[in-house]
């Protein structure tokens, strides 16, 4: 039952970003990759390196190479490796069918149905989908199909979760969690395939020349980060064995320490001062309300970019633009679709998209949730979180990192981690199980 879900998940996982990847190596599209080597290194040759460390700039060229301080030479670096093709698309597809095969064999081999569905219990989750519904329907009225579509793809995992949450009624079982785990080990020797041959889309770091902020199997950066902490606090808060414990911390800190998240460490360290406070002694306590502030101050050494914490800030002022919203906007929501990725790369001009007037909908999760659902929206889904918060204990970790990840992120739309979210949204609550058998 959830190994097949879990099995599904690992899949789309290594799907989801896996064109970006194979562009960023030169897999795919091999004559544009050497092209851009040659625009990133100006008329210089460039040399490979003896120790099979990549492509890099010849050391001739009289300059580092350092794309952060020539915006147009990241920018047609990038423009390579985010490219739609045809042979993305069907990875795309790949994804969602592994994803929906893994669903539906997980429902077709359930056989303990003594939960049911518990519909009462996960009615703000149903009420969210619903409010969704009718703003999608609306959309399709005024000629928004477009948008409609793109934002529905933010909530496909809404109903997966109501459907197979009693498949995790806890102890939530181990084969899911270690599913979880493996798509955490199995970055790593993406990892090492993008460290060596890799284009420097995002920054070079100080050590060799070689790529910095890498995305693994990921996207962008950001988003390895914040699965990686994410994956590891669901990992650590259900898992029994030290083993798989372990490798799990291991493989997270990589993950997050080469994508240079910002985002990442900071959600571990809320994590971090979590299990700390838990601990209750005066000392511990201390220590967890200096950790999170102690990785905030110590962000910009930790990743290696000085305007870090502008990044952040700025993602935080967006939120001022939700003040221009009309009066039943910002109560109901206004724009189907809004702040969706997916709107944004296939039409970024729409009026819901990244050019349009909801263009601070894309910055945080909880900003694309207020221009598409509105207050409403924001309480529904604040209240599901919060039923999950008293319902059981384990959970809370988890929670919290989420949930402090979707003022910085469009956690909507960033697999699996929403996936991973609304799944213990809509879990049974603990009363109705066994006691869980992981780290509390």
């Amino acid at each position: 039952m959830s190994s097949a879900l879990g099995a599904g998940l690992f899949a789309a996982v290594l799907l989801n970003g896996a064109e970006p990847f194979l562009l960023r190596v030169g897999a795919l599209q091999h004559e544009k990759y050497e092209a851009a080597w040659v625009r990133l290194c100006g008329s210089a040759p460039v040399s490979r390196d003896p120790s099979g460390l990549g492509a890099r700039c010849a050391p001739a060229s009289g300059r580092e190479l350092l794309p952060l301080l020539w915006p147009d030479v990241r920018a047609a670096a990038t423009a390579h490796t985010l490219v739609s093709s045809p042979t993305g698309r069907r990875l795309k597809l790949a994804k969602d069918a592994c994803l929906l095969v893994g669903v539906l064999l997980a429902a077709c081999t359930w056989r303990d149905r003594s939960h049911g569905l518990l519909l009462e219990a996960r009615w703000p989750l149903l009420a969210l989908g619903a409010l969704v519904l009718v703003h999608s329907v609306l959309g399709i009225a005024r000629g928004d199909a477009l948008p409609v579509l793109a934002g529905l793809r933010s909530y496909e995992a809404l109903p997966m979760a109501v459907l197979l949450a009693p498949l995790v009624a806890a102890p939530l079982c181990v084969a899911l969690t270690r599913w979880v785990a493996a798509a955490l080990l199995v970055q790593l020797p993406f990892l090492v395939v993008e460290a060596i041959r890799s284009l420097p889309v995002q920054k070079v770091a100080p050590v060799l020349y070689l790529p910095w902020r890498l995305s693994g199997s990921l996207v962008m950066p950001n988003s390895l980060g914040v699965f990686a902490a994410a994956g590891l606090v669901f990992v650590l808060a259900f898992e029994p064995s030290r083993r798989w414990r372990a490798a799990s911390v291991v493989a997270a800190l990589a993950c997050i320490a080469a994508a240079g998240s910002g985002a990442g460490w900071v959600l571990l360290s809320a994590a971090g001062a979590w299990w700390l406070w838990r601990r209750g002694g005066a000392f511990a306590r201390v220590g967890a309300l200096c950790m999170p502030l102690a990785v905030v101050g110590l962000l910009p050494w930790l990743v290696l970019r000085l305007d870090v914490h502008d990044s952040i800030r700025a993602r935080m002022d967006s939120m001022k633009a939700a003040a221009a919203m009309r009066p039943s906007e910002l109560i109901l929501g206004g724009a189907a679709g809004a702040g969706a990725t997916t709107l944004g790369t296939v039409d970024p001009s729409s009026p819901s998209g990244m050019a349009g007037r909801w263009w601070w909908a894309g910055d945080s999760g909880v900003a694309a949730l207020l221009a598409q659902t509105g207050i409403v929206g924001l309480l529904l889904a604040g209240l599901a979180v919060s039923l999950a918060w008293r319902a059981e204990a384990a959970l809370r970790p988890f929670l919290l990192v989420t949930s402090l990840a979707a003022f910085v992120l469009p956690i909507l739309d960033l697999f699996p981690v929403n996936l991973l979210l609304a799944l213990v949204l809509a879990r049974v609550p603990a009363g109705d199980a066994a006691p869980n058998a992981g780290v509390t």
